[in-house]
């Protein structure tokens, strides 16, 4: 492990020295190629991209459209992961020259408190750095990396042009303090949130998974809108088009229930992300294993080869 966790930094602080050095075309073309490979030999990525696929689409799409969004897929993501040491060099202006922040997202971030919902498409993490450099700066949840060494340099590349992370443990106290400071805070909802951990289930492709509702209550606790906005990427020219797809106002929405109302509203979010994966297919990040948790009451069959069934409830 702890030879895993020096060469984790040693191709870190590499990947930081060098990839900033080389001109945006060489960075692109090396992203395609890269992404490429890894559809073609990540075997058991692969699998799960087209169990994913198989899963959201069926018989929609036909096996080769398939198989170019799981390229594409793997593509974006190398891209995304390039980047995160590309614009470390010249930060601002390269943000300004390839990430375009369209007018319906600067409307929305100019008017004060907000919540703001994202998921794995595009280039997140750009995003976040480039509403940060137009005067927007967020407050965001993150993930702790195992590696300290290696998270101490993600949260550097993530805070440089003023956005605060907060580590996922204890993030709704830090959440709602930064709402009710007048702060806007950004939250990526596609991720697998156990209902141990706050998540509840709601239907994604038809099916159930479980998302966190803490954008939901934050959102009715403070009366805070939300809005979901993602940041496209073009593979061809390496630029980035950042937009809102949908905004909700907790003011239009029957707050009698919270929790019942939460549920509610999380599903018109999780819809939001589908509706986005299905117009950019080859944007989202098909290996992650999204349908993993199964729901108490599901056909296992259904599912793709890596879920897992509930825990059994604990003995009395």
């Amino acid at each position: 492990m702890a030879i895993r966790s020096l060469l984790e930094i040693v191709a870190c602080r590499t990947a930081i020295w060098l990839v900033p050095l080389l001109p945006r075309r060489m960075v692109v073309v090396a992203a395609r190629f890269l992404g490429r490979l890894a559809s073609l030999f990540a075997r058991h990525l692969r699998h799960v991209a087209m169990a994913n696929l198989d899963l959201a689409f069926g018989d929609e799409l036909s096996l080769r459209r398939k198989r170019r969004i799981l390229r594409e897929s793997f593509q974006t993501f190398a891209l995304t992961l390039a980047d995160m040491f590309w614009f470390r060099r010249n930060t601002r202006r390269r943000l300004g020259k390839y990430v375009t922040l369209d007018d319906s997202l600067l409307k929305q971030l100019s008017k004060g408190p907000l919540i703001c919902v994202t998921a794995h498409i595009g280039n997140w993490e750009v995003m976040g750095m480039a509403v940060a450099a137009a005067g927007y700066p967020l407050v965001s949840v993150a993930a702790t990396i195992a590696n300290p060494a290696v998270d101490r340099l993600l949260t550097a590349f993530r805070t440089q042009t003023g956005q605060v992370i907060v580590p996922r443990k204890g993030a709704v106290r830090h959440l709602l303090r930064a709402l009710r400071d007048g702060h806007r805070i950004a939250l990526v909802l596609d991720q697998n949130t156990k209902p141990s951990e706050g998540g509840v289930f709601v239907d994604f492709f038809g099916k159930p998974v479980p998302v966190s509702n803490a954008a939901a209550l934050l959102a009715l606790q403070t009366g805070t809108p939300i809005i979901c906005g993602y940041c496209f990427a073009d593979l061809h020219s390496g630029s980035y088009h950042a937009a809102v797809a949908h905004v909700f106002n907790p003011a239009d929405l029957n707050t009698s229930d919270r929790y019942a109302t939460a549920l509610i509203l999380t599903q018109k979010l999780t819809a939001s992300i589908e509706r986005q994966v299905r117009l950019h297919p080859g944007n989202w990040m098909w290996t992650y294993k999204r349908w993993k948790h199964l729901p108490p009451v599901a056909t296992r069959s259904e599912y793709p080869f890596y879920a897992k069934p509930p825990p059994p409830p604990p003995s009395s």
